[in-house]
């Protein structure tokens, strides 16, 4: 009998341990907000939708987490009733469903914040993270919408605006921007006065482009060669217009535009740098120039970027004041909520449209020269140099080794 036994074990043991594998599939599931918004007052709602993008139109069951905890939930759409502070936090889903051969489960989404605040003010912001040149608009919600009679903005818990009216716009926005900001509404009840603090929220400003940074990397077989490669960060929203490189050795081009970010040029001493542009918006970022096997010291040749400082401070309406001083720096710090509100985290900043990922310069800004790449970059060529341009004198094969190698 236990012989039979140990039979039937053995037989259904290899079907459970099949039946029992999760894989993982290609496909990763999108998390958007359908309903409420990403900062809420307790009482109020939201509702999440979780989708599958499956070309083959599969059956997907779904689950829902939150700070990774798995919740009961499990339907495409999550929502949020009646919302408590404890309700809020870091909100992901993922797709499963079950196949002969085990559990196919996807990716998980990117995770999603609803902030529930028990207090009485939110600052709420069309995207808490923006380009450079943006309109942002920021709302100072109160509970229960009463009549008010002031509303303060406040960044890094210094007044920035007062006014009237909840709204505020800060019109294209810099890098300066930057920073946590909070607000005071004001309001009358009875004859008696009312005031509420918001929680600090961070927003977040992205350069569109940041400045390139040019890599040389040096080849020696088959032919003595270089390749410039121009890294440069490209925040824009999709979809984004196209971006053109460009490539210069002691100040002289050596190519024409070219949407690549990389060159290959005959290995010769000098100074190297790129250029990147945006001809939709005018923008333009060159690089620090570049050594390559050089002496030390030698002189820059004109033509390249200088960087100079460019804050200014922002008037009332969101645009630069020019007769206005900046204020001394003070330390980043949070204006304090009231009693009531609920602290929570700072969202990540959202991603964006990216061609590498660099640090960018946030506080600098670069005076060029007059941009005149459509006329000049064609008509600037190196004739001693035959492989710094695509019409060089080496063969076709070697060219083409010197490209793949």
């Amino acid at each position: 009998m236990d012989a039979v036994v140990s039979l039937l074990v053995a037989l259904t043991l290899p079907q459970f341990i099949v039946s029992s594998t999760v894989y993982v599939a290609s496909i990763q599931a999108v998390l958007t907000q359908i309903e409420g918004e990403p900062r809420i007052f307790s009482g109020e709602g939201a509702r999440l939708r979780c989708n599958i993008p499956d070309d083959k139109k599969s059956t997907w069951q779904y689950q829902w987490f939150r700070e990774g905890e798995l919740l009961s939930q499990n339907g495409e759409d999550f929502i949020l009733w009646n919302a408590e502070p404890k309700h809020g936090g870091k909100f992901y889903c993922q797709g499963f469903r079950e196949t002969a051969v085990g559990i196919t489960r996807t990716r998980p989404s990117l995770l999603l914040e609803i902030n529930v605040d028990g207090g009485w003010a939110i600052l709420q912001f069309t995207s808490s993270s923006s380009i450079v040149g943006e309109d942002v608009t920021m709302t100072c919600r109160t509970r229960s919408s009463p009549q008010l009679k002031e509303v303060i903005l406040y960044k890094d818990g210094v007044e920035t605006i007062r006014q009237h009216s909840p709204q505020f716009i800060l019109s294209r926005v810099r890098v300066e921007d930057q920073g946590l900001y909070s607000c005071r509404s004001t309001w009358d009840i009875q004859m008696r006065s009312h005031s509420a603090h918001s929680v600090a929220v961070q927003l977040y400003i992205s350069e569109l482009l940041t400045q390139p940074i040019l890599e040389i990397i040096s080849y020696n077989v088959p032919v003595t060669m270089l390749r410039l490669v121009c890294h440069v960060q490209y925040s824009a929203r999709p979809p984004a217009p196209p971006i053109n490189f460009y490539f210069y050795k002691n100040g002289k081009s050596l190519a024409t535009a070219t949407s690549e970010n990389t060159l290959l040029a005959k290995k010769s001493a000098g100074l190297y740098h790129c250029k990147a542009r945006v001809p939709v918006f005018n923008v333009v970022k060159m690089s620090e120039p570049k050594n390559y096997g050089q002496a030390p010291g030698s002189k820059q040749p004109p033509g390249l970027p200088s960087i100079q400082h460019t804050a200014q401070p922002r008037s009332a309406e969101g645009g630069a004041d020019p007769h206005a001083t900046l204020p001394p720096a003070v330390e980043t710090v949070p204006a304090s909520p009231s009693p009531q509100q609920s602290h929570s985290s700072v969202p990540p900043p959202h991603p964006l449209t990216t061609v590498e990922h660099f640090t960018p310069r946030s506080t600098q800004t670069e005076t060029l020269p007059p941009d005149d790449d459509d006329d000049d970059d064609t008509k600037q060529t190196v004739t001693a140099e035959p492989f710094e341009m695509s019409g060089g004198s080496a063969s076709s094969a070697d060219w083409q080794d010197a490209m793949t190698s």
